[in-house]
């Protein structure tokens, strides 16, 4: 089996009924399977192969879905760009993928103007939307009037897709997943949630993450459901886009949870058809959100390089607090394993706090070019997340807190090091360090706090060093606060005490809102 086979297999099965909700736009499995081809051949055409990269950087649109699926008909790998990526991150993931082409959005092409003469290798920009760039190809010519499509020889473990997430280090790291991880990923989440054909799966998580890849898109198309895909995310209007596309199913973030809540009460909050709302969210007012909007929220504790992991099930008990467990597959043979293990790998008792562990057929293959690193965390089969949990004599999975250094805001994973090396290269600066300080979301959501010493008779101010990272750092990667010191906490070898400063976060002046952020982020 592989992603091709998948959605032409449904789309022999039910041609006619509508496979995609884009807008005003409704899409049926033969039409949407007929422009993948359509621009599948347009690829072959240009000399695009089998295990070439080619990376993208679109909002949520049918674009992203169809170029997607073109590569993956005829083997080559996607490489989506979170498009709120700056100039040195998007350089980063073009160059060290090699690519001869990339997709991107109008919004975003003149970004791909600015780089293009550091990526030697990029032969051809697609711009997809109404206006044309020079020396950039339109979106509409790769759309052939051939939509039948050549066979091509593609095994289930041929790689897919590469999702660069933060690295500790500062360097982005592409995670490889294979045909097989969104096939037994996509169906274990169409079982947990009791999908069939009749289902109509609602998010408006970004397709350049893995979570809108897997469950949300493959979970539909593997049961042969449709799929409403949302631009964007909005608190307010989210229940009556529910009502409106008569979604039964939507998959959001941990951190939208609380943000639905604080909506006033409106007659969408129950005017739907929604029985099940998934997300990571174990938090305290679990309870609430399905007493206000009668449906079943589902938490869960996955990651990029484990997609298939802890859930709750529309079939089983639920922990109000906790982060579900290891479901069965419904392939039988398909093993879903979750361990707490302590520093040399060894298994806690229940309750006991340690690192979470996850083992199955759908974790990555590794890195890209990246040995080192995918030795660190693939280690025996098994998965090591750098997070720390407990799980209780039911099985049942709670997330406590990150291990490594990564700071997690609103579904994105965010280096620490890297805000570090934007921040240090101002000259007013001498160091700083970054850390996560709690956003009142829940389940380990963090704002990011910077701590900064100036250089000897310098003056910065806050505004200042933000429009600094502007330039460099996506916006969510732009600490939110500031507090200036005269000099940091180190061990006797000369190491920031990062453990020292997150002691003293509850009692750090912030210096900025978050408002006044925002504000100052627009200019």
């Amino acid at each position: 089996m592989n992603i091709r086979i998948a959605f032409e297999s449904k789309t022999e099965e039910v041609p006619e009924k509508i496979y995609l909700y884009f807008g005003d736009k409704e899409i049926s499995y033969k039409e949407f399977n007929s422009r993948i081809n359509s621009i599948a051949n347009s690829l072959l055409d240009i000399g695009i192969r089998k295990s070439e990269k080619v990376c993208l950087m679109l909002s949520n649109c049918p674009e992203f879905l169809y170029v997607w699926f073109a590569l993956n008909k005829i083997g080559a790998v996607m490489v989506p760009i979170n498009i709120h990526f700056k100039e040195e991150e998007i350089k980063y993931i073009v160059n060290h993928v090699e690519t001869r082409l990339v997709f991107v959005a109008e919004d975003f092409a003149s970004i791909l103007e600015t780089i293009r003469k550091d990526c030697k290798l990029v032969q051809n920009i697609v711009c997809v939307g109404e206006k044309s760039f020079p020396n950039m190809l339109s979106f509409s010519h790769m759309y052939k009037n051939s939509t039948s499509l050549r066979s091509i020889d593609i095994d289930e473990n041929d790689d897919a897709v590469y999702v660069y997430t933060s690295g500790t280090t500062g360097v982005p790291k592409g995670v490889i997943l294979p045909h097989r991880t969104y096939l037994l990923a996509g169906r274990h989440y169409a079982s947990i949630v009791g999908a069939s054909r009749h289902d109509r799966f609602m998010t408006p998580n970004p397709l350049f993450h893995a979570n809108a890849q897997v469950y949300s898109t493959m979970g539909s198309i593997l049961t042969g459901a449709s799929l409403i895909l949302l631009e964007r995310f909005s608190a307010s209007r989210l229940w009556e886009q529910a009502n409106r596309y008569k979604a039964t199913v939507i998959v959001l973030t941990a951190a939208t949870i609380p943000m639905i809540l604080s909506q006033p009460k409106k007659k969408w909050d129950t005017d739907h058809m929604v029985r099940v709302v998934n997300s990571g969210y174990g938090g305290d007012r679990f309870d609430e959100f399905e007493r206000r909007f009668d449906v079943k929220l589902l938490s869960g504790y996955s990651l990029t390089e484990a997609t298939m992991g802890s859930f709750d099930s529309v079939c089983s008990i639920r922990k109000a607090g906790s982060n579900g467990r290891a479901q069965p597959h419904p392939d039988p043979g398909v093993v879903n394993e979750i361990k707490i293990v302590d520093d040399e790998g060894r298994e806690l008792r229940k309750g006991e706090v340690g690192e979470i562990v996850l083992k199955n057929p759908a974790i990555m293959k590794g890195y890209f070019r990246d040995p080192e690193k995918t030795a660190d965390t693939l280690r025996n089969g098994w998965v090591y997340t750098g997070d720390l949990g407990k799980m209780d004599e039911d099985g049942f999975l709670t997330f406590i807190a990150r291990k490594k250094d990564i700071i997690r805001k609103k579904g994105e994973n965010i280096s620490p090091a890297e805000v570090e090396g934007v921040i240090n290269n101002h000259s007013k600066v001498s160091e700083s360090a970054v850390i996560g300080i709690a956003s009142g979301l829940g389940l380990g959501d963090e704002e990011i706090l910077a701590f900064v010493v100036l250089k000897g008779g310098e003056r910065a101010s806050d505004q200042e060093l933000i429009r600094w990272c502007s330039s460099y750092l996506a916006d969510f990667k732009i600490p939110s606060y500031f507090e200036f010191r005269e000099s940091l906490p180190k061990t006797p070898t000369g190491k920031i005490m990062k453990a020292a400063l997150k002691s003293e976060r509850d009692n750090v002046k912030l210096s900025c809102s978050d408002r006044e952020i925002k504000k100052e982020n627009k200019k």
